[in-house]
């Protein structure tokens, strides 16, 4: 795990503040902010994401360390923030990635900034590269958000 990983875990309440607030042009082009229902706790759970988008369905990259995917992983309605806008949306576990390589391979911006953000991945081949993405997503783990309305 990097220093930026660590970076961002503690800095995660903070971006959520902000990233619901007034003040979300300063991080909402890079984050995203989902909120749910825990199914063990039955408590509210929100973290922020770095996340890539395609019209009504957003990628979440979460850290496998973080434990608050595991509630997402098998499906649930969440409640998600970008662009300073509330969205409503069905989030699960993706487990294929062909269709998330292709959304990243029509996103360049979203490529440099994965290539800036983890270091597991070196170049753009890294990215499309499936043996070097099973190294990525042993430490991360990508959530499919179908959004099924729009703000």
């Amino acid at each position: 795990m990097s220093f930026l990983d660590d970076l961002n875990r503690m800095i995660n309440p903070l971006k959520k503040l902000v990233l619901t607030g007034p003040a979300h042009e300063l991080f909402s082009d890079k984050s995203a902010v989902v909120s749910f229902m825990c199914r063990q706790t039955g408590n509210k759970l929100s973290f922020a994401s770095d996340f890539i988008r395609a019209d009504n369905v957003v990628y979440l990259i979460i850290d496998q360390h973080e434990n608050c995917w595991k509630s997402l992983e098998t499906g649930s309605p969440v409640k998600l923030w970008l662009d300073g806008k509330e969205f409503s949306g069905w989030a699960e576990g993706l487990t294929g990635y062909d269709e998330f390589f292709g959304i990243l391979a029509q996103n360049s911006v979203k490529q440099q900034e994965l290539l800036q953000r983890y270091e597991q991945l070196t170049d753009t081949e890294d990215l499309y590269d499936l043996q070097k993405m099973q190294g990525f997503l042993s430490e991360y783990k990508l959530i499919r958000v179908k959004i099924n309305r729009q703000p």
